[in-house]
């Protein structure tokens, strides 16, 4: 007889075994009495260099900072190599999308972040060669650039604004806030919807 944390939402049995998945994520083993209890988790690296991880930590927390926003959906134009992306993650409850238009990039930040084990829960990558972006209208919390993101990324201020939410919602832009332009950089313009 064994236990587990949290509620069970998926049962199945193989080869004397019974594994359960709980709402909490761990899949648990169950087997014949006598056997060694011990817990597997899976390899985790970090496929960022030292530096250009330091800068995208900088770079995330000054984003927080700037925005006030610390939970919720976050939309990132562009996705860079997804160490700026891990750190949005990791230094806050938000949940991240990133967009981006070429298909290599996409491929290299979703490969980086699944290494990291941080792909899938509460950060992905989409590929969104132009036009309207695949949201819903108001569902982001905070739109922002990637800072190291090219200026070819083909996503206009009118599509950032649309599925940013009312009401508090806040886009970070880089440049001028008049301008609204979402040109690359790292300081950040905060533009909250009231």
């Amino acid at each position: 007889r064994g236990e587990t944390p949290g509620k069970i939402y998926g049962l199945s049995a193989a080869n004397g075994r019974l594994f359960a998945s709980s709402h909490l994520g761990p899949i648990h083993c169950f087997g014949a009495a006598g056997g060694e209890a011990k817990t597997v988790a899976p390899a985790r690296e970090n496929p960022w260099s030292p530096e250009p991880l330091k800068a995208a930590g900088g770079a995330a927390k000054h984003l927080l900072e700037q925005a006030g926003v610390s939970k919720g959906y976050a939309l990132l134009l562009g996705a860079g190599d997804g160490a700026f992306a891990a750190e949005l993650v990791r230094q806050s409850g938000l949940n991240v999308v990133c967009v981006e238009s070429d298909p290599a990039v996409a491929e290299t930040a979703r490969r980086s972040l699944a290494a990291a084990g941080l792909y899938g829960a509460r950060v992905s990558v989409q590929v969104v060669p132009s036009g309207p972006l695949p949201h819903t209208t108001g569902m982001m919390d905070l739109v922002a650039r990637v800072p190291d993101a090219p200026d070819t990324v083909p996503f206009t201020a009118d599509e950032a604004w649309r599925v940013l939410r009312p009401y508090g919602g806040v886009m970070c832009v880089a440049g001028d806030a008049d301008a609204l332009e979402l040109g690359a950089g790292r300081e950040f313009v905060r533009l909250r919807l009231a």
